[in-house]
């Protein structure tokens, strides 16, 4: 995953917010959740449509997802109740985890 990452010009805020994501998500599977979740982060819905199977496709589809967010700096989909919703806490799960 943090190949993949590198590969696509992510910065270390960039990987370690996504890092910080994707080790309690899915522990960086790829593979469905079985609890209609897909992929690295829990894709959902209309983010699942259509999903790569593999991480570097996945990583791709998040890292087009952060770049088009008007908050990118400061990106998070952590959702209501995740205690993670800014960069900051982001840096503190991933280097808690």
């Amino acid at each position: 995953l943090q190949d993949s990452l590198i590969a696509r010009g992510a910065d270390f805020p960039e990987r370690v917010a996504v890092l910080s994501q994707v080790i309690p998500e899915s522990g960086g599977s790829p593979a469905p959740h079985g609890n209609g979740a897909y992929g690295i982060i829990g894709f959902r819905g209309s983010r699942a449509e259509n999903l790569p199977e593999d991480t570097p496709g996945q990583v791709h589809v998040l890292m087009n997802g952060m770049y088009n967010n008007p908050k990118a700096k400061d990106w998070t989909h952590g959702g209501a109740g995740t205690g993670v919703q800014t960069g900051k806490e982001m840096m503190n799960l991933f280097l808690n985890t």
